[in-house]
């Protein structure tokens, strides 16, 4: 199993064609985390988002240790390739007991 960085990817939400961060989600330091984390699940973010599990999502996330070989999400396809993102495949990222997305 892989470690989530808690970079929060996978929390912005795609609003006409901006990614706009989930109103849920704070930053601490150099991670992020939600607000609400422990009933996030089902929670309705606006937009037509519904709050759910990283592993049901049908994108893959640049740099993300979590990443299935899923398409990278369309509004991130343009910062980073996914032979870039290579150096964080699930083989290569140290398993570890924080929770996972």
């Amino acid at each position: 199993m892989s470690v989530c960085k808690r970079c929060g990817k996978c929390c912005y939400l795609a609003v006409d064609g901006q990614l706009v961060k989930c109103r849920y989600l704070i930053r601490v330091g150099s991670m992020y985390h939600c607000w609400i984390f422990k009933s996030r699940l089902g929670t309705r973010l606006g937009n037509g988002h519904i709050c759910s599990l990283r592993k049901n999502s049908k994108w893959d996330y640049p740099g993300c240790p979590l990443n299935t070989d899923k398409p990278i999400h369309p509004l991130f396809r343009d910062s980073i390739s996914k032979e870039e993102d290579i150096s964080w495949s699930k083989d290569s990222v140290d398993t570890g007991s924080l929770e996972t997305r």
